[in-house]
């Protein structure tokens, strides 16, 4: 049995990975990291690196999995941008990297 998805349900998957995007790229700026230096450590390229960022690409769950480890960031804040089990110095991190960008979306405060 072929599932098939519609167009709404594409749009809105692309939308939330979007969002997670957006989340690892403020995680990897208040690591201090650049594209290049996190996607090293993932053992990955730069350019799959910048598609996860981006939301072009869905991120593989051991590669989000090692980047909250690396970023020192929660799950519940790359899933649904919660950053209260986030360490306070790496929020004060995240707050100065998204003012920095001007980009607060998708990484929403508490």
């Amino acid at each position: 049995m072929k599932l098939t998805r519609n167009r709404r349900d594409q749009e809105r998957e692309q939308e939330l990975w979007a969002l997670i995007g957006t989340r690892l790229r403020i995680a990897r700026k208040a690591a201090l990291l650049s594209q290049a230096a996190m996607a090293e450590k993932l053992g990955i390229s730069r350019a799959r690196w910048s598609m996860y960022e981006r939301g072009r690409r869905p991120i593989r769950m051991i590669h989000l999995d090692d980047c909250i480890k690396i970023t020192a960031v929660s799950w519940s804040f790359v899933m649904e941008g919660n950053e209260h089990d986030v360490a306070k110095d790496v929020r004060s991190r995240m707050r100065a990297a998204r003012q920095l960008e001007g980009d607060d979306n998708g990484a929403g405060g508490g």
